[in-house]
Order: C-alpha cells, then sequence, then structure tokens
C-alpha cells in the first residue's frame, strides 16, 4: 500500500503573454533570453512531450515540465492589470 501525498503550492504569476518562454522565464525566474535557450535544448515539456517551441501558446490545463525546476501546471488565466498584463494561477509540484 502506498501513501501518494501530492507536494504542491498555488503560486500567481503576472506575465505579459501565455507564450511558453514567458511562463517558463516567470516560474523559473529567468530571463526571457535564458529561458528559449532552455527550452530549445529541450529541458521543457508541455503535456509530457518535449517541445522546442518557444512561442507555443499555453492554455488553462497544460502540464509543463522543466528539467531542475520540477512540475508546474497552468491553472487558470485571473484578469488582466492595469497595465494589460495577465495575472495566472499556477499549481508548482515540489
Amino acid at each position: 500500500n502506498i501513501d501518494f501525498v501530492s507536494n504542491y503550492e498555488i503560486i500567481n504569476f503576472t506575465v505579459s503573454s501565455l507564450r511558453l518562454d514567458v511562463f517558463v522565464s516567470a516560474v523559473c525566474n529567468l530571463s526571457r533570453a535564458n529561458s528559449q535557450k532552455y527550452i530549445k535544448s529541450e529541458f521543457v515539456s508541455v503535456n509530457h512531450m518535449v517541445n522546442s517551441n518557444f512561442s507555443k501558446s499555453l492554455n488553462e490545463g497544460d502540464v509543463v515540465t522543466i528539467k531542475k525546476y520540477g512540475k508546474f501546471v497552468f491553472i487558470a488565466e485571473e484578469g488582466v492589470t492595469k497595465k494589460g498584463r495577465l495575472r495566472i494561477r499556477v499549481k508548482h509540484f515540489r
């Protein structure tokens, strides 16, 4: 009998768009240029498929796995800030 405890936290981010490189940059605290290099190196998978297209648009429910950083689930888009940026809610599995 295996006891599975899902250990995660819900985090809110503000991003300029729902592109994969912007998402990786926000959740990993990297620059966009570095997140694009990371994606090009095939260290990022979306919905369990390796993805090297950093301009891919994410949808609610997408699972993004980033080597060395963990698994993230894009839960919801929460609205827009006064400056036109998107508020998103993310589940980060530890």
